[in-house]
């Protein structure tokens, strides 16, 4: 199955999240911790081994609620704090069935032709294959995030709900355990309350599959404990950022899925289409047609579909002018701002050269 197909199908987005990875020391920042949920996401889909796995860096940006960022030094960041903070395993001892351990999350990571390329631990993929309870997580949900912990206490409140294999829970938790999770320690309730509790139970209200409600315990004059009372929300628009089928999908996703229907319209059948659309991106590939049609046109070509797969392969379009006047005075420009839905690439080109014979003799 292509990543292509893994993104779209929005079943797919739903990952399982070894608890041993819920539960780490919130060290990490928000990015931090969502690239490291959208590598464990990508690792499960490629069955957690030790080799180099690589996704496209548009759709890690998409993936961290960044999509209109173009800023690399964020994932770099991020990937040398993955790279050097150590993960204590069951720090809260929830996992009593494994050992205690650390490591790092992930031996490698690189930036590499607009893709990010890492390799796990090989120490964490046996325990990453093999835990004993999991947490089930909407991987889009937290691209909406905005806040530090909201996320960590979304996934606290999922792996319990997973834990119990309930809808509903009521959560007691000390006031000191959950300042050891969220990374606030020594924070005065009444800031942690305004700053971090409050907030992060908004976000998770208002984007989550989640309806959360909390009240707190005193000891004395102390607040001790917090209870949480967490539900499952009967109805929940799990589509996401998937509202419009084209529109919510990753930029080198949208461009791959054109292309393929393009080259299908060409007359490729759809493995050579993927293959393709895989290793070029959509405007290289749309240049190449452009350039082969001008060849048809001028006679210079026998087989149109052997040509197209060379010329694509080997770039034939080059930087030649031609490839912006490619079909008689129609430029690419004009076709892909005037094309009608569901109109292939070539009748567009037709029409709007007709239409411009009209207006120019009317």
């Amino acid at each position: 199955m292509t990543e292509l197909e893994l993104i779209t199908k929005l079943d797919e987005t739903v990952f399982l999240k070894p608890t041993g990875t819920v539960h780490i020391t919130n060290s990490f920042s928000l990015i931090e911790r969502k690239l490291l949920n959208v590598i464990v996401w990508h690792s499960q889909k490629h069955r957690f081994t030790s080799e180099e796995h690589s996704l496209p860096i548009r759709d890690v940006f998409y993936l961290l609620g960044l999509k209109e960022s173009r800023n690399q030094d964020v994932i770099k960041s991020a990937i040398r704090t993955l790279l050097s903070t150590i993960i204590e395993w069951n720090i809260l001892e929830a996992d009593r069935a494994q050992e205690w351990g650390v490591c790092t999350f992930i031996s490698s990571g690189k930036l590499v032709s607009g893709k990010l390329n890492y390799r796990l631990n090989p120490e964490i993929i046996e325990k990453i294959n093999n835990p004993t309870l999991f947490a089930k997580i909407q991987l889009l949900i937290q691209s909406k995030f905005k806040k530090k912990h909201t996320l960590v206490m979304y996934e606290f409140f999922i792996d319990a709900l997973s834990r119990k294999r309930k809808d509903y829970l009521r959560l007691v938790v000390k006031l000191d355990k959950l300042h050891s999770i969220l990374g606030t320690e020594n924070t005065p309730f009444k800031f942690f309350n305004r700053d971090v509790l409050k907030p992060s139970i908004r976000e998770i209200n208002s984007h989550t599959d989640l309806d959360v409600n909390n009240e707190t315990l005193r000891l004395g004059r102390s607040i001790y404990e917090i209870v949480f009372e967490i539900s499952k929300k009967k109805m929940f628009p799990m589509s996401l950022d998937f509202v419009d089928p084209e529109e919510g999908l990753p930029p080198s996703i949208q461009g791959e899925k054109k292309a393929i229907d393009i080259l299908k319209e060409h007359g490729l059948n759809l493995s050579i289409a993927k293959a393709l659309s895989k290793s070029f991106d959509y405007e290289h590939i749309i240049a190449n047609i452009a350039y082969t049609e001008l060849q048809v046109i001028n006679g210079k070509v026998k087989n149109r579909k052997a040509f197209l797969v060379k010329a694509i392969k080997e770039n034939y379009s080059g930087n030649e002018t031609c490839n912006e006047e490619s079909y008689s005075g129609v430029t690419r420009s004009e076709i892909e701002k005037n094309a009608r839905p569901g109109e292939s690439y070539n009748a567009a080109a037709e029409r709007i050269k007709e239409d411009k014979k009209h207006s120019i003799y009317e």
